[in-house]
Formats: C-alpha cells, sequence, structure tokens
C-alpha cells in the first residue's frame, strides 16, 4: 500500500459524504423538473463536472467516469433543446409565411373576381349602349327612307 492510497481513502469517503445533500437535491427536487429545462441542466452539468474533476483528483476511475458520462448526456440534452427551440422557431415562421401567402392569394382572387365582375359589366352596358345606336341609326335610316318615299310620291 502506497503512501497516499490511505489518505486518497479517506478523501473519496469525504466526497462520498459532501455529495450525499447534492444527491438528496438530485432525488427531490431536480428530477421533477423537465429533463430539458436550464435549471436541470446546469445543476446536473456542474454535478457531472464536479464528479469528474474529484475523480480525477482522486485517481477514482468510475467517479470521474459518472461525472463525464453526466456532462455528456446534459450537453446533449442541451443541444437537443436549442434545436427543438430552433425547430419550433422556424415552424412558427413558416406558418407565419404560409398565412401571409394564403391572405395574399385570397385578396388576388377577389381582385380577379371584381376585375371579372367589372369587365363583364363594361360589356354588358357597351352591348347595350351598341343595340341604342343600332336602334337610333335604324330609326334614322327608316326616317330617311320614309322621308325620301314621301319625297318621292309628293313628286310624282
Amino acid at each position: 500500500m502506497s503512501v497516499l492510497a490511505l489518505p486518497l481513502t479517506i478523501l473519496r469517503i469525504q466526497y462520498r459524504i459532501a455529495r450525499i445533500p447534492l444527491q438528496l437535491i438530485e432525488t427531490n427536487v431536480v428530477v421533477k423538473m423537465d429533463a430539458e429545462s436550464p435549471a436541470r441542466l446546469a445543476y446536473e452539468h456542474t454535478l457531472g463536472s464536479l464528479d469528474r474533476a474529484v475523480g480525477n483528483l482522486l485517481g477514482d476511475r468510475s467517479l470521474a467516469d459518472r461525472g463525464e458520462t453526466l456532462v455528456d448526456s446534459t450537453e446533449n440534452r442541451a443541444e437537443a433543446a436549442r434545436l427543438d427551440a430552433e425547430a419550433r422557431a422556424k415552424k412558427t415562421a413558416a406558418d407565419a409565411d404560409l398565412k401571409t401567402a394564403r391572405e395574399t392569394a385570397e385578396q388576388d382572387r377577389r381582385a380577379a373576381d371584381a376585375a371579372a365582375q367589372e369587365a363583364a359589366r363594361d360589356a354588358r352596358q357597351e352591348a347595350e349602349q351598341r343595340k341604342r345606336e343600332a336602334a337610333q341609326e335604324a330609326k334614322r335610316e327608316a326616317a330617311a327612307k320614309k322621308k325620301k318615299a314621301d319625297e318621292q310620291a309628293a313628286a310624282a
């Protein structure tokens, strides 16, 4: 047994004792939080970093590995939360763009309907005007023919 073995063993035991309140906080408070909540991720990342540092310092490979696993897990969950937030933001923007496009299309459709109705109304009015003009022209021609016939009859 080396000279440092006994003091390191004592330090490991002391760390386990010192970690008990942190473990109680984790089991009674932290586990009730959402897995991707910033407070939970910060707590678990800090605890994992502490375990990793103490494990490396005291030569406790299992403690260092447990700390490394916890740090990796929190970093992965934080990245997943960031990606989820980014996806939600993109979806919200896409929904807003879709809504705007639909509203624009509806406005264009209404404008086209109004233009078609106006064009049909203008065509009807123009047709009625030509009909009136044709009727007036027919009356003038009939009057002119009647006048000519009357003049011919009077001259005869």
